[in-house]
């Protein structure tokens, strides 16, 4: 690719997602293709510099350059440039072999900091260092300036091969698990530091790793990477422009995020506005702005997640549906569930329940149109329980399930594989009365994750709770209210635990529903059902979105290897 080419096609690669990162990987890419900045005839060609660096070398070793086949070579270069392998251009020391009782998590007389892999990223961080004591250092262990420390084992295919260059001499060490590549000082070390960050690097390191089952980048692996060196000259020149060039990304980011912030600003303002007008005009006016900027606004995940959010409050707040004068109101309702919970407990079939609490003024969190009524959720079921505080008795063969509150998600149980298993006895002596109308919440550690219940062989753990439902109240609707911001919200509030919250029963029974009319009922989990299918369109198009503008990255990028 043209130089001229890819400053064209900036300002575009830019404004895709990830795109400055992809604009990164091109830079040095090029650069180490010798396609970034114009090669001078005048300047002494790398051939003569290779001379210099065999003289360099038999310091350290008799073995003279080795000689690079022409099926290893990765990619074309100018004819100034020549590829060596990194063994003939720099040092490669293995890290410290340390016991771990030798070592500590704390600074003492003696110690030095040993870098391991997870301080290596881009740069050099010192978080979470290990401490060696100082005479297990050999001197070539020292990081020295311009040093390239690399992460050479990892239980990640995608961490092996990390590398950060050390700007000065530092008084520390680096691991086992670790390396250093010593750049020879006849040529620019920079140079060489901003290969260990090219796309054909990563890609090399890989390919190294395929089927290993211990991500592992050996020395002598690495010791056969091929380098591509320009004229010492050049090489100054391609550090210039990648160093101008990463500023320009660093502002395009900056500038990108800065965007990105204002656009979620924005359209969080907008919703928030939404679900708390001052007046019907105010509602209809910001809904309104939302609707015929909705290209606009709903570009990004972030952006679609506070929809669903908002579209959910709108619904218990009785603004997603209009209402029907003709619907029977929701205290009619009431008093037919309230009848129906005497004949149940005269039948023998429920226990008499304690009286709930009146709903306070100060209780009540929002207006709700005319038709709806409050009411505690204690109110609209025969019962309401948690799971087995304990542990059944697991077997390796049985056909019923012990699951907790991550077992429930968007209404349904999901088994999972690490999922413990319980014999038929063990399932009678902990089942709980569930039934067609039960549904189940997390109260512990995650909150408000919900499923019904339809006649899975499950013993529910006490990380959930369940209810019952009286008949003449929609689950589905149920499930959207403990699915709104409004729920978690009281949840969050109502919870104890510093680390891990739990709800209590009791603030179960007394969470406030906001009921409406039952037609209502139906009427708004039909809404918000259409509305959630548009947004997972909207998600799909700005993924979608997202890979092609990814692709054509990727398509760029390789027009210029």
């Amino acid at each position: 690719m043209k130089t001229e080419t890819f400053f064209e096609i900036l300002p575009h690669l830019s404004e895709s997602p990830n795109g400055v990162q992809k604009l990164r990987e091109m830079i040095l890419q090029m650069a180490i293709q010798g396609k970034i900045v114009p090669q001078n005839p005048d300047e002494e060609p790398a051939e003569i510099l290779l001379t210099k660096i065999e003289v360099e070398k038999e310091k350290r070793s008799k073995k003279p350059l080795e000689i690079i086949a022409e099926e290893e070579i990765p990619f074309k270069i100018p004819k100034s440039w020549k590829f060596l392998k990194l063994k003939d251009v720099c040092e490669i020391i293995r890290g410290i072999t340390y016991k771990k009782s030798e070592s500590s998590e704390q600074t003492l007389p003696g110690y030095l900091p040993l870098l391991r892999a997870n301080n290596i990223n881009g740069t050099i961080n010192f978080d979470k260092l290990v401490y060696i004591p100082k005479e297990k250092i050999k001197p070539p262990q020292f990081v020295k300036a311009w040093d390239i420390v690399i992460a050479m084992s990892s239980g990640s295919i995608n961490l092996v091969g990390k590398a950060a260059q050390a700007k000065k001499d530092l008084d520390c060490t680096f691991g086992a698990f670790c390396g250093v590549v010593r750049p020879s000082p006849i040529i620019y070390r920079k140079y060489i530091n901003y290969y260990f960050h090219s796309p054909n690097y990563r890609n090399t390191v890989q390919n190294f790793g395929k089927g290993i089952g211990i991500n592992n980048l050996s020395k002598k692996k690495l010791e056969s990477l091929i380098i591509p060196i320009p004229p010492l000259a050049e090489q100054h020149r391609i550090v210039a422009k990648v160093d101008q060039l990463m500023n320009l990304c660093d502002e395009l980011e900056r500038k990108q995020q800065k965007r990105s912030e204002v656009h979620i600003r924005m359209n969080n303002g907008s919703l928030s506005k939404l679900q708390q007008p001052d007046n019907e005009a105010d509602f209809n006016r910001i809904w309104a702005h939302i609707r015929d900027n909705f290209d606009l606004l709903y570009t990004k995940q972030e952006t679609v997640k506070k929809l669903r959010e908002a579209v959910l409050q709108l619904a218990v707040q009785g603004r997603l549906v209009e209402q029907d004068p003709n619907d029977e109101p929701a205290a009619v309702l009431l008093d037919r569930i309230a009848e129906e919970k005497k004949r149940l407990q005269k039948e023998g079939k429920l226990k008499r329940q304690k009286e709930l609490p009146p709903i306070e003024e100060d209780e009540v969190p929002y207006e709700m149109p005319s038709g709806w009524e409050w009411v505690r959720l204690g109110t609209l079921v025969s019962l309401l329980g948690d799971g087995l505080h304990g542990t059944p008795e697991y077997t390796d063969d049985g056909n019923y399930y012990f699951i907790n509150g991550n077992n429930l998600y968007d209404g349904e149980i999901i088994i999972k594989n690490n999922n413990k298993k319980v014999s038929y006895d063990e399932y009678i002596k902990y089942k709980k009365p569930l039934n067609d109308r039960t549904v189940f919440v997390s109260i512990n550690g995650t909150l408000g994750n919900v499923a019904f219940y339809n006649g899975e062989r499950v013993i529910l753990g006490k990380s959930a709770c369940y209810f019952n439902l009286l008949k003449d109240i929609n689950k589905e609707y149920i499930k959207k209210v403990i699915n709104t911001r409004y729920f978690l919200d009281y949840c969050y509030e109502k919870a104890t635990g510093s680390t891990i919250k739990n709800v209590s029963l009791k603030n179960m029974r007394l969470f406030l529903v906001p009921l409406p009319p039952l037609n209502e009922q139906q009427r708004i989990v039909e809404k918000v059902d259409i509305l959630m299918e548009l947004c997972d369109r909207l998600e799909a198009n700005i993924k979608h979105s997202e890979e092609v503008a990814w692709s054509f990255a990727e398509v760029v990028g390789k027009a210029g290897e």
